[in-house]
């Protein structure tokens, strides 16, 4: 997984330390996150060692990003360690996911539960996407929830697909429709998807529109298969090229599969290098097809 963001909460800073040493630090962990945000890594963790070591939490956060940043997982660790005991709850989120990646699930559940006792969203985020991935659907509806409440940006979405999975598809019909009438364009999507495999296809289609226009690639993608169905193709076709243009993988590879049957090589070539870059595996070996032609 990627090294994480310094989070909205480094904005702050800590202004109200009370002695000189954390006044000085507090305006040293300013200094670094400017710094970082410009991508002057150097002067960020020297700026984040001091405030680290005046015991500001964001300090010691920052250090932790720096050090994982370039290799340094251990110290990494630590400092993460050191941001957590501070307080910083968005640290344990990280000291779970490095666990999880290093295969104990057991540890990363842990420091995901410390992280949400201190009301982070990520530590919440993440356990339930963790739990949603080993089966435990029932034991991620709560993180879920949890992630949702504390205002985790597609919180609905993974409510949802957490109480689907757990065999409750009224209650996430119920929550991912109340998510696509707030904006979030992933539960349009799921919406359309639960409603489809029910059997109810004209609603479905509704759902993936809604996704469609909240920008959702994958859900106008949908879209426009589900228009494709109704046998409304000129709007489907419409439909595609917005989901390619939204960053829809499967759209491009559907736009490059339209371009090449109609002799089109050059645009059916730039489509599948856009499916291979947003991670289609499939579109490499296409690409090479063409250009061996």
């Amino acid at each position: 997984m990627p090294v994480p963001d310094l989070p909205p909460e480094f904005e702050v800073g800590e202004r109200g330390a009370g002695s000189r040493v954390r006044l000085r630090a507090a305006a040293e962990l300013v200094d670094g996150v400017e710094a970082f945000k410009r991508g002057d890594y150097l002067r960020a963790e020297r700026s984040f060692r001091v405030a680290d070591e005046a015991r500001l939490g964001l300090g010691s956060f920052g250090v932790g990003v720096i050090c994982e940043q370039r290799g340094d997982v251990v110290e990494a660790v630590e400092a993460f360690e050191r941001a957590g005991a501070l307080g910083f709850a968005r640290a344990y989120a990280e000291l779970g996911r490095i666990v999880r990646g290093q295969g104990d699930e057991h540890a990363a559940e842990r420091m995901f539960r410390r992280g949400i006792a201190l009301g982070d969203a990520t530590s919440a985020l993440r356990l339930a996407r963790m739990l949603i991935a080993r089966g435990d659907y029932a034991g991620a509806v709560e993180p879920a929830r949890t992630a949702q409440r504390l205002g985790q940006e597609h919180g609905a979405s993974l409510v949802g697909v957490a109480l689907w999975r757990a065999g409750d598809t009224t209650a996430a019909r119920e929550v991912l429709a109340r998510g696509a009438a707030d904006g979030d364009g992933s539960a349009a999507r799921l919406l359309g998807m639960l409603l489809r495999s029910t059997g109810h296809a004209s609603a479905a289609l509704k759902a993936f529109a809604r996704a469609d226009e909240l920008g959702d690639a994958d859900g106008a993608f949908q879209y426009a298969l589900a228009l494709s169905l109704h046998g409304h193709l000129g709007r489907a076709g419409a439909a595609l090229v917005r989901a390619d243009s939204l960053g829809s993988a499967d759209a491009a590879i559907a736009v490059a599969e339209a371009s090449e049957q109609r002799g089109d090589i050059d645009a059916a070539l730039a489509a599948y290098q856009r499916a291979a870059e947003r991670g289609n595996k499939l579109a490499h070996a296409h690409v090479d097809r063409l250009r061996r032609r």
